[in-house]
């Protein structure tokens, strides 16, 4: 599954080291998230989406640590924008089915 995560978006110019350094920087936002460090993690995830801002996959998993994050520091205010960041992710994913289940 993690193979449908690393596929280049067909309608973003973007080149193939910008995609690797997002896809890298994604990946080890997610080893920093499970390692309990939020706050390193988010801010990964943001240099990640600036490469690919249209990436739903990523915008999905920052929707998800930010939303622990928010937990966390028990912040409605942030629990607002992770779920507004879930609605991108899903407006964003068009026919990606494994997203959208």
């Amino acid at each position: 599954s993690d193979k449908s995560l690393r596929k280049k978006p067909l309608h973003i110019k973007i080149s193939e080291e910008e995609f690797e350094k997002a896809d890298y920087l994604r990946q080890l936002a997610n080893e920093l998230r499970m390692s309990g460090n939020l706050l390193q993690s988010l801010e990964t995830f943001r240099r990640a989406l600036r490469l690919t801002p249209d990436n739903a996959w990523l915008i999905f998993e920052f929707a998800r640590c930010l939303h622990s994050y928010a937990s966390l520091e028990r912040s409605n205010r942030l629990l607002r924008k992770a779920n507004a960041a879930l609605r991108l992710a899903e407006s964003k994913a068009q026919n990606d089915a494994v997203l959208l289940a």
